[in-house]
């Protein structure tokens, strides 16, 4: 009976992601269901028409229908974006709550 009121109480910890795609990768940082549509269809496109010497999608809030990379926004920055947008702590009832 102990240990079953315990596992409302564990600590889950998850991998931050960023990097997204399976061909052609791209990077964002937040959590824009729009931005992630574009960048699939983006990302898609250039897996199918792969082009030499493309430059890398990196996509931010700041920018939101353009490839930021044009602006000097870095992978990295994203991986920031997304270490800054993830919760620091949580526990297993409050992520199966938010499950869909």
């Amino acid at each position: 009976m102990l240990l079953a009121g315990s596992s409302r109480a564990q600590t889950i910890y998850l991998p931050v992601q960023y990097q997204f795609g399976d061909q052609y990768k791209f990077y964002y940082g937040g959590q824009n269901p729009r931005i992630f549509a574009m960048a699939e269809r983006e990302a898609a496109l250039l897996a199918y028409r792969p082009a030499w010497g493309a430059l890398p999608l990196v996509y931010s809030d700041l920018f939101p229908t353009r490839n930021a990379y044009l602006y000097g926004y870095q992978p990295d920055d994203a991986a920031n974006d997304a270490y800054a947008a993830v919760p620091r702590y949580f526990t297993k009832q409050q992520l199966l709550d938010s499950a869909i």
